[in-house]
């Protein structure tokens, strides 16, 4: 179904993707190092948002992003994307910077310390997921 990875445009200061996450699928927490702009055009995004206090991190609630809406986040937000678990989910994620080229942190969960974003991890999750949910068939 996907033959690519949904780069759309990618220059040093902006980085344009379309998102498309399986059913039940949930990011891991993690952050961007840079504003990011995220529009949902199906399905909808359940974004945990969480602060860094001292060393770790601590939740801050949760913001739902339906279909046609729009989640701006500043440059030192925190969140983990949770897609609905009877759907897939969609959106155009804007970044203001080339994500791919920044330091970027993960956390395992809110009580851990911050681990270098692995975003080959990330992609496995991703097609495991997507694969045992019909979302990719592999040919």
């Amino acid at each position: 179904m996907f033959d690519d990875d949904g780069i759309l445009y990618r220059s040093p200061e902006v980085f344009i993707a379309c998102a498309t996450f399986p059913r039940g699928f949930a990011t891991g927490i993690h952050n961007h190092a840079t504003q990011a702009i995220i529009g949902v055009w199906a399905g909808h995004e359940d974004n945990r948002l969480y602060q860094s206090v001292g060393e770790g991190i601590v939740s801050c609630g949760t913001r739902r992003v339906d279909t046609g809406g729009v989640l701006s986040l500043a440059p030192d937000a925190i969140h983990d994307v949770h897609a609905p678990a009877a759907r897939w989910s969609g959106a155009l994620h804007v970044y203001l910077a080339d994500i791919t080229a920044l330091d970027r942190d993960e956390w395992l969960d809110p009580g851990g310390r911050a681990t270098r974003f692995d975003g080959v991890e990330l992609e496995r999750r991703w097609m495991a997921a997507a694969e045992s949910t019909g979302l990719v068939v592999q040919r």
